[in-house]
């Protein structure tokens, strides 16, 4: 309903002291912080050279969009003593500039890099593009952009409501609570066009889905992620599953974990037990890898 009437959501209400939070400025934050993790400065920056890995394994946190996640359970994550040890993508809300500069600045000024930021879902606020009105998008992804590019975000995740526009995606987002991607072409393009302005290297989108997936759209990819991650034996299950079935080399998975149940610990010990031909990166650097063999596939 909120989507419908062109109204972002910011889950905050069992967010701590939000009046004290917005009105502290760090210390010396007269401008956006400046430590942000990000990827390569260009889709078209790095070479997909031959290396031994076939596979391109990433991980994107869940629930970046929720400022409480952010306050309480993010931070618990945050203390895990595995992060640092792989590649992590963080989804996180724009708007936190805004709402906490100083939580902001506290999770840029700790992270390591191997901890990369992601923006979303599904921009500046949490909505559902397909419900969202036309004439209200232009300024929804400006803000986004804007928002995005103060906080050095190159990567967007955006979640869908899926009703009426795939079964089995509705199906799954009626009894399971999953699917939600953005299917919607002319929303994919609305979207990767209007941000290209603002540098992002492109979207990943989808919780739940059983394969991975994904188009190019004025030089940005548009990524269809892999499901929603619950368990360390499941996320095996599901990685090895979608590499049997795709026989494609080099691969893109990027897995999108759900943050509620799953800890960069678990993580580790799922890459742990995958074998050499996985290489495990940042959401951004697998995006720009996706681009770079989609030309090399095009200049064959």
């Amino acid at each position: 309903m909120t989507s419908e009437a062109a109204l972002p959501v910011f889950a905050s209400d069992l967010f701590s002291n939000l009046e004290v939070w917005t009105s502290f400025q760090p210390p010396g934050l007269t401008c956006p912080p400046d430590r942000v993790p990000q990827g390569p400065t260009s889709l078209h920056s790095t070479t997909l050279a031959p290396t031994n890995p076939s596979i391109y394994l990433s991980f994107t946190f869940s629930e970046g969009d929720n400022w409480q996640y952010i306050q309480e359970r993010m931070l618990r994550l945050w203390q895990d003593s595995a992060r640092g040890s792989l590649p992590l993508g963080w989804t996180t809300s724009p708007a936190l500039l805004q709402a906490a500069p100083a939580m902001a600045a506290y999770y840029a000024r700790t992270a390591t890099e191997q901890d990369e930021f992601v923006a979303g879902p599904s921009g500046a606020g949490y909505m559902y593009p397909s419900r969202w009105p036309g004439e209200h998008l232009p300024a929804f992804l400006q803000r986004t952009g804007q928002w995005m590019q103060q906080m050095n975000l190159k990567v967007l995740e955006v979640l869908d409501s899926n009703f009426w526009q795939n079964l089995s995606l509705m199906l799954r987002d009626i009894f399971a609570g999953t699917g939600m991607a953005l299917i919607k072409r002319d929303l994919q393009e609305r979207f990767a066009e209007t941000l290209s302005i603002f540098g992002i290297h492109g979207l990943l989108t989808g919780a739940g889905q059983e394969k991975a997936s994904w188009v190019i759209i004025s030089d940005i990819p548009v990524y269809q992620n892999l499901g929603i991650a619950s368990s360390i034996d499941g996320t095996l299950a599901m990685i090895k599953r979608a590499t049997s079935a795709n026989q494609q080399r080099p691969y893109f998975l990027n897995v999108y974990v759900l943050a509620w149940r799953m800890t960069p610990s678990d993580l580790k010990h799922i890459v742990q037990q995958l074998g050499s031909e996985y290489e495990v990166v940042t959401p951004a650097r697998l995006l720009t890898l996706v681009g770079k063999a989609q030309q090399r596939d095009q200049a064959r």
